[in-house]
Formats: C-alpha cells, sequence, structure tokens
C-alpha cells in the first residue's frame, strides 16, 4: 500500500534520519526512555525515544495506545474477548493484552476505525445482505473474532 506524506513517520537512525510508511508498523513497544518498532517485514529496529513521542507523531486513525507500554497499528490485528478483558493478536505469533483503563476508549477506537472503512467501501454492498450474512461480513472484515 502507497503512503501519503502524511503516513510517513520519520523515525532517528545511526546514519541520521529514515521515513517509514506507517503501514509497514505492526506494533511498537516501550523499553524505558526506549521504543522497539516492529515491522510487517519481521523485523524491528530500537529508537532512542520515548513512546509517547512516537504515538504523538503517528496518526492516530491508525494507531490505539493499548497498554502503557505498547501502541499497536489497527489494520494489523485481530481482537479476541475473554470474559470482560481483550486480547490483541499481531501476526498470530505476538499476544497482548489491553488494559482495562483502556478497554472502553479501545472499543471505541475499534468502531470508529470500522465505520470509516464502512462508509468508504462496503454499505451499498451490506444493504443487499441478509443481517445474519452481513454480521458475518463485518466481523471477517474486521479480522476480529469474539468468543
Amino acid at each position: 500500500m502507497k503512503c501519503s506524506k502524511s503516513n510517513d513517520f520519520t523515525i532517528p537512525v545511526k546514519n541520521g534520519l529514515k521515513k517509514v510508511c506507517c503501514h509497514e508498523i505492526l506494533y511498537c513497544e516501550a523499553d524505558g526512555k526506549y521504543t522497539r518498532v516492529f515491522y510487517r517485514s519481521n523485523s524491528s529496529v530500537y529508537l532512542s525515544i520515548c513512546l509517547k513521542y512516537v504515538e504523538a507523531n503517528l496518526p492516530g486513525t491508525c494507531f490505539f495506545r493499548i497498554h502503557k507500554s505498547y501502541l499497536v497499528n489497527l489494520n494489523h490485528i485481530e481482537v479476541e474477548k475473554k470474559g470482560s478483558k481483550y486480547f490483541v493478536s499481531i501476526k498470530e505469533n505476538k499476544h497482548l493484552k489491553v488494559a482495562v483503563r483502556n478497554k472502553k476508549d479501545f472499543k471505541k477506537a475499534l468502531t470508529e476505525k470500522f465505520n470509516s472503512l464502512t462508509s468508504l467501501t462496503l454499505i451499498p454492498k451490506i444493504a443487499t445482505l441478509t443481517p445474519l450474512s452481513a454480521f458475518y461480513l463485518v466481523l471477517c472484515f474486521c479480522r476480529c473474532n469474539f468468543i
């Protein structure tokens, strides 16, 4: 997916600055005053900046802080609900818990993300489906698994 200039994130590296497309970032993990950024290509990089700075410079519509240590890209997650707790899966090998204090805002962010996508692409198609088929389509489209 091509990125516009507003979806680029400039990170400091050894040799200067490097532009990264936000769509390539899976999630970011805080490590004290450092941040580790994980990419879709299964690579990662350590940044000498805090997660708060990273969060402030990434688009809020695509990224959400699920925990004090984790910032996830909403385009690359699967959500699982177990009881009253929410968990986020990234690339089937990383499972992160959504902090209780962030649960309400996380649900709101997912709803807003889905509503923005459906308003652009699915509304005409959903109108012709049965309610049950539309529900399954919504679940598949969001890649959400509610148990």
